[in-house]
């Protein structure tokens, strides 16, 4: 599927969102707290029909609560991958139209006259750039992740998405591996300002 398909894709269910958060306002919501234990009880008291349609309309909540199993967060977290993944490359796509006069004549900052054939790139051209880099690290961050999915071998070095925010640094969490399932899990964590960008 497409970048724009995702979004189209998106835009289109507003009304369906609309009747599922009518529905969902109908079951009783996920605990405030966030203690792993009440989040597993809320969901194993929701009925299939209710699970599925809290992971369809709300996967970035889904997602996110510990407690809950590594495979509906998996799921939900890959949902949101996928939004995010479509929305930043729009994004990239529509910067890219709004690139600025990339080159201006040089002034020597001595005799204060243009040096003839001396180009130098415009200050909105340098700013334009700083922001593509930006996005596109952010892209190439999601779809190093993707990559992960798409090239895993066994069952034992399947990545589950436990966790995902794709907004500004960007921040995932990955294991390799079913941690519900594991009878050790060691955890390893980067770099206080490590990013998506950051492969």
């Amino acid at each position: 599927m497409s970048a724009g398909d995702w979004t189209d894709a998106t835009s289109d269910e507003g009304g369906v969102r609309g009747a599922a958060d009518a529905y969902l306002r109908t079951v009783k919501p996920p605990p405030k707290n966030d203690w792993p234990q009440d989040n597993a009880n809320w969901w194993n008291g929701l009925t299939e029909e209710q699970r599925e349609a809290y992971v369809s309309m709300h996967p970035a909540s889904i997602g996110g609560l510990d407690g809950l199993p590594s495979a509906v967060r998996d799921d939900a977290n890959r949902l949101v991958l996928a939004e995010q993944r479509a929305a930043k490359q729009v994004e990239y796509d529509a910067w890219l139209k709004k690139e600025p006069e990339h080159y201006r004549p040089y002034i020597s900052p001595i005799t204060g006259r243009e040096v003839k054939g001396a180009m130098v790139p415009t200050d909105e051209w340098k700013a334009w750039e700083k922001k593509r880099k930006e996005i596109e690290d952010g892209s190439k961050g999601m779809d190093a992740i993707q990559k992960r999915f798409d090239s895993y071998t066994s069952e034992s070095s399947r990545p589950y998405l436990l966790g995902f925010d794709g907004k500004d640094m960007g921040r995932a969490i990955v294991s390799i591996g079913n941690p519900d399932t594991a009878d050790n899990v060691v955890t390893y964590v980067p770099g206080t300002f490590a990013e998506l960008g950051c492969r």
